[in-house]
């Protein structure tokens, strides 16, 4: 598959849910001449107590999704941008054209998996918001996702996780007393400020750093990211040094 393909773990309807979706489709979304929504939905047969996928069907989930989409993504008439898996069920989300008789198609790749029981249909949705309001991630879960991926990368260079050392972050804000009630709040948390970073006409950064350990970066971050959010501005990233053995 094509775009950037991550996951986070969230609820639906109060239930723990996870969704997968191409990321890089937010600065582009709704695509032209893809107005429609389709959506369809496998019920698992051996889901975990909670909803979720079992390791028992794990590998029977994957071989069923890659013939799936092998099927249906070649067809330009739909765009596929995501799935969720919640509530022993596992639905997948995608963009039509107009012509493009989605039912019918999905009935027929799944006609060679009579095992599974599903529905599928078809919606109207030309402003994307299924995309954009629920399975595109809040700004928490995209942090969360953010994180996971640097502390990957810190792992391919034999990182020590564990090990505490200076974290640096930024954050920018819309104007300067914005900037400045964000910069003692994080000063009350123990974070050490820093000469801020460049900013322009219309931003206003803050720079910080703590001795922290990375592996340990959802809570510490995710808070800030909370708190600049209810500032009106936006958290912009942590980085650190490698520690290896």
């Amino acid at each position: 598959m094509q775009g950037k393909w991550n996951f986070y773990a969230c609820l639906i309807e109060d239930m723990p849910a996870s969704i997968l979706l191409d990321l890089s489709l937010i600065g582009a979304a709704p695509l032209h001449g893809f107005d429609r929504l389709g959506y369809l939905r496998l019920y698992m047969n051996a889901p975990r107590p909670d909803g979720l996928s079992s390791n028992d069907e794990f590998d029977r989930l994957v071989a069923l999704e890659d013939q799936l989409l092998a099927q249906l993504e070649p067809d330009s008439r739909l765009r596929y941008v995501g799935r969720d898996t919640a509530n022993g069920a596992r639905t997948y989300y995608f963009y039509l054209a107009e012509s493009m008789p989605f039912e019918d198609r999905a009935a027929q790749a799944m006609a060679a998996h009579p095992e599974y029981a599903f529905d599928a249909g078809e919606q109207d949705d030309p402003d994307w918001r299924v995309y954009r309001d629920f399975l595109y991630p809040r700004p928490q879960d995209l942090q969360a996702i953010r994180n996971r991926d640097v502390l990957q990368a810190l792992r391919g260079h034999d990182d020590h996780l564990e090990l505490p050392r200076q974290i640096d972050h930024w954050a920018y804000f819309p104007d300067v007393a914005s900037a400045q009630a964000f910069a003692m709040w994080v000063e009350g948390e123990g974070f050490h400020l820093s000469p801020p970073p460049p900013g322009s006409d219309s931003s206003f950064g803050v720079r910080f750093d703590r001795i922290d350990q990375p592996d340990a970066i959802d809570s510490i971050n995710l808070p800030l990211v909370e708190k600049a959010k209810a500032l009106g501005g936006d958290y912009d990233g942590w980085e650190c040094q490698v520690i290896r053995p």
